[in-house]
């Protein structure tokens, strides 16, 4: 019995193919490419053939805080996230995937992922930076502050990656690239503002942002936002490669971004929370869209 691989065998083989030995599987002749012809497969199934390609939906990335039920009993710490930053990324059609604040395991992150936000919370400790602490502040559990600086550090070295700052995100942005001094920490203390005029920004009080006349690679229309701080980015001092994009009409720094980076923004207050759909949900789309097109490329 004589076995075959796409060609004949005997007399009617080629000169190279003559003398094989009986029962020794044939190669494909090795000066064209071996493409199997699968549509004459008898056992491959039509519904195979004419199936449609899912689209991939890119995997987002969302930092979380840490609460501390116990004081006394550390081993119950808790790592939680909102789940309106889920909801919108699902809706913005990504994927939303929660990241334990493990530094260790920051790069193995980074290698999955196809976006990034790096969410709100309570304020940056600048003690760990050298500098004297508002009596106002109520900083972030230490362990979380550990591992988005680290995870800023590592973004530094993968610029391509699509990375979207929200409220205190953004103002981690700001301190990492430029130190505490780009942090204001309490926002009734400084000139042109009070107790009354900082309410304004908190507790989801509605309030318009524009663009400033700065350049933006990703330009917001202006509209009505919720956000909620009582600490902002100081306006007027350098910060790195960042570029001041939007303000509140107060003067108030609202977004940033590098443009030298495909997308890496930051605003200052909750587009997850925001119901206005062009300071909103659509701030989400875009770090969605961007994290996409990476997939696809």
């Amino acid at each position: 019995m004589k076995t075959e691989i796409l060609g004949k065998a005997g007399a009617d083989a080629s000169p190279a193919r003559q003398g094989t030995p009986q029962g020794r599987l044939k190669l494909p002749d090795r000066k064209r490419p071996y493409i199997p012809a699968l549509t004459r497969h008898p056992r491959l199934p039509a519904r195979l053939l004419s199936a449609k390609v899912r689209p991939v939906q890119p995997l987002i990335g969302i930092t979380c805080d840490i609460s501390v039920p116990d004081p006394e009993q550390p081993h119950r710490l808790r790592v939680f996230s909102p789940i309106a930053y889920q909801d919108a990324i699902a809706r913005a059609g990504g994927v939303p995937v929660l990241l334990s604040p493990q530094v260790e395991l920051i790069e193995s992150y980074l290698d999955r992922l196809d976006g990034l936000v790096l969410t709100g919370g309570d304020d940056v400790d600048v003690r760990a930076m050298n500098a004297d602490l508002h009596p106002k502040a109520k900083v972030m559990h230490p362990r979380r502050q550990a591992f988005e600086l680290a995870l800023l550090k590592a973004l530094d070295r993968r610029r391509q990656l699509p990375t979207l700052g929200i409220c205190l995100g953004m103002q981690l942005m700001a301190v990492h690239h430029a130190g505490p001094a780009a942090l204001i920490q309490h926002l009734p203390d400084e000139p042109g503002h009070d107790e009354q005029s900082a309410a304004r920004h908190a507790r989801d009080f509605a309030h318009t942002v524009r663009p400033t006349a700065a350049e933006a690679r990703h330009r917001i229309e202006p509209g009505p936002v919720a956000s909620w701080h009582h600490q902002a980015i100081r306006s007027g001092v350098p910060l790195g490669p960042l570029v001041v994009t939007m303000t509140a009409d107060d003067g108030t720094v609202e977004a940033v971004e590098d443009p030298q980076r495909p997308f890496y923004l930051g605003v200052q207050w909750h587009p997850e929370r925001t119901s206005d759909e062009r300071t909103g949900l659509d701030v989400i789309r875009r770090l969605v869209q961007a994290a996409a097109a990476r997939t696809t490329s």
